[in-house]
């Protein structure tokens, strides 16, 4: 195997350009305006797969809990809070404990506009 000589300055671009891509892209969110989709408890719920103990170590423990009408899973309420402002957000688990729904409302209003009807998602 034969190594390939760099220069200095293209050492020193893939060098950045690694630790980049290692630091990820969080260092932009304080260049982005504040978007609640972005907080920990919305981007845990929203991942494929997420499960009760990734949301409530995300956002803590709910303000209350629902349970789906149909028996189905059990529905968490939460206020996602930034300065003065927040926002209500669901998150509907399964009976295996796997995130099946989720969004800006309550479990309750979720229920009355029929979002937690089963094959409804969010």
């Amino acid at each position: 195997m034969r190594l390939i000589t760099m220069s200095r300055p293209a050492a020193t671009l893939s060098l950045a350009a690694g630790c980049l891509m290692l630091h990820g892209c969080a260092w932009f969110d304080s260049w982005l305006p504040f978007s609640y989709s972005r907080t920990p408890l919305a981007r845990a719920a929203s991942r494929h797969g997420a499960t009760r103990a990734d949301v409530v170590r995300a956002g803590g423990n709910p303000r209350s809990v629902w349970m789906v009408r149909n028996g189905s899973g059990v529905c968490y309420n939460y206020f996602i809070e930034h300065g003065n402002d927040h926002r209500t957000y669901f998150v509907v688990f399964d009976r295996a404990g796997v995130v099946t729904q989720h969004g800006f409302d309550t479990c309750m209003d979720a229920d009355r506009n029929g979002k937690l009807q089963s094959g409804n998602g969010s």
